[in-house]
């Protein structure tokens, strides 16, 4: 079943990556290029699954996945946090933002595929 995306990344090539990994399943794709213009779609838009950058203008990852699960309609939402920060306490702190999964860069498609899959 076709699903609606989210893809928060401020790097095009990031954001092709994650287009790319998504095609050819009938999703439709939706993007963004800040954290405050992701949770303006968010909110308008209705996702079923957000896969958003942490290292955002305007207004980190962090804050825009706490914003959107504490919009009404929202709150189940999955997120999922990608990052190039391989420390532990950036997967806390995307848990404790309200993100589903976290996955750090540089991705491989299969592996993407696999995780965006299962959050659907």
């Amino acid at each position: 079943m076709a699903k609606k995306i989210l893809i928060v990344d401020d790097e095009e090539t990031s954001r092709r990556i994650l287009a790319i990994a998504l095609e050819g399943r009938g999703h439709q794709l939706l993007y963004a290029k800040d954290g405050q213009e992701a949770v303006d779609i968010a909110v308008r838009e209705q996702p079923d699954l957000i896969v958003m950058d942490i290292d955002l203008p305007k207004m980190n990852g962090y804050e825009a996945a706490r914003q959107i699960k504490a919009t009404p309609g929202l709150r189940f939402t999955k997120i999922a946090a990608v990052t190039a920060r391989t420390v532990q306490y950036s997967e806390e702190m995307a848990r404790q933002a309200g993100c589903d999964d976290f996955i750090t860069k540089p991705y491989r498609l299969a592996a993407i595929r696999e995780r965006l899959d299962r959050l659907l």
